[in-house]
């Protein structure tokens, strides 16, 4: 077990050129061994890891952006 706070980012989207993206991230107390590559995941599973995160989590962010910019 990891003894360091943890954190994990993901978007979701199909990128700057073609629509809106969203990324989230949370750091956790401790790592969630299930957890890895979300595009991996059942929808079922990843409902159930929902829970977990929350319960593990202390800090949250999400974003959405309609529009990218590349700089």
């Amino acid at each position: 077990m990891n003894k360091k706070p943890l954190c994990g980012i993901d978007e979701a989207g199909r990128g700057p050129f073609a629509g809106p993206m969203v990324i989230a991230g949370v750091k956790l107390h401790k790592s969630i061994k299930e957890l890895n590559d979300s595009k991996k995941l059942t929808q079922i599973k990843r409902e159930k890891l929902f829970d977990i995160i929350i319960k593990n989590g202390y800090a949250y962010f999400y974003l959405k952006e309609k529009k990218w910019r590349l700089q």
